[in-house]
């Protein structure tokens, strides 16, 4: 079983900013779309780190490198970063499933809503196959008018996460919790641009980022992971980060379809907290599993794993999507 994560720190510019860290007695598989790991392999340590809302380094992957250096960590791993404070995060479990998710939703978007690109073609009616036939089925290249609301109304949440040490129970079996947390402040100190705390920042990469869903989060433009800004756009940061545990080993396959199962179960629980959205900009995901052993071939959400997988991530995203608040506001007092 995956242990718990240590809730830890490194020292910069005068704060001990936290991060959560995965020290991973053996070697695990892993699929991730995080900054630094992501893809398919090994995996032998894992951390998700709070930034500053005015994070803007160069290379996250090095910075990241550079931190897992300084803890000590060798091998393979994964390396998420996020807006959010790790201290909140939630935890679920479901039929030996465990979960870990760090929630920002202050920058909900519609996957298919953006801005057309210049090289989009006309609209028009085009057929799916490339030779037309009377079963043919057509679709439309014109965006729809609007992007209708979602119908059903905010899902009251009453599990309350402020006192970490409760586990609660959650539809279909699953346990939800807070994680333990043993801070440890003493960690290596890197130099991140953090000294603005209070998020007015030149720009905010992907795979990281944070908002809460209360409070008035401030614009700005997203940087893509090269440093190329995306021209024309401006986006309030938020990240999801979901990291999740699986007791058996997933073919490649099976792996893929829990990375989708994860990312609807995630959008379900945001469609149910009111937000017209189905994710943001910046989400991160990273399945583990067993490395030897029998292989499962399905990750769906219908299938064994699956179904424990959806359950779990959106009971969590669905949980910590209430409250969760960017470190940088706690460390300013906002």
């Amino acid at each position: 079983m995956l242990p718990d994560p240590e809730l830890t720190a490194r020292r910069e510019h005068g704060h001990d900013v936290p991060l959560l860290l995965w020290r991973l007695p053996t070697p695990v598989r892993a699929i991730s779309s995080a900054v630094l790991g992501g893809g398919i392999g090994p995996c032998e340590w894992l951390i998700n780190v709070s930034v500053p809302m005015s994070y803007n380094h160069d290379d996250p992957a090095d910075h990241l490198t550079a931190m897992a250096a300084g803890l000590g960590l060798h091998g393979p791993g994964v390396g998420l970063l996020t807006g959010v404070d790790v201290a909140d995060v939630v935890t679920a479990s479901d039929g030996g499933v465990r979960l870990w998710a760090t929630v920002g939703l202050g920058a909900p978007i519609q996957a298919a809503a953006g801005h057309p690109t210049s090289d989009a073609p006309p609209a028009h009616s085009r057929l799916v196959s490339g030779a037309p036939s009377a079963h043919s089925r057509l679709v439309s290249d014109a965006p729809s008018a609007a992007v209708p609301a979602y119908s059903r109304p905010a899902a009251r949440v009453d599990a309350d996460i402020t006192d970490l040490s409760d586990t609660y129970d959650v539809a279909g079996g699953s346990e939800l919790s807070a994680s333990p947390h043993v801070p440890s402040p003493a960690a290596a100190s890197h130099d991140p641009d953090i000294s603005d705390l209070s998020g007015a920042s030149r720009g905010v990469g992907d795979g990281y980022g944070g908002r809460a869903v209360r409070g008035a989060p401030s614009a700005k433009s997203v940087k893509n992971v090269s440093g190329a800004e995306d021209a024309g756009d401006s986006y309030t940061v938020g990240t999801v980060n979901i990291v999740v545990w699986v007791p058996e080993r997933l073919s490649d396959g099976a792996l893929v379809n829990a990375v989708a199962t994860l990312t609807e179960a995630k959008t379900q629980a945001i469609r149910d907290l009111g937000l017209e959205a189905t994710g943001t900009a910046t989400d991160a995901v990273c399945v583990l599993c067993p490395m030897d052993g029998a292989e499962a071939a399905y990750g769906g959400p219908r299938s064994t794993w699956g179904a424990r997988l959806a359950r779990a991530a959106y009971a969590a995203v669905l949980d910590g999507g209430k409250s969760t608040q960017p470190w940088s506001d706690k460390v300013s007092g906002k």
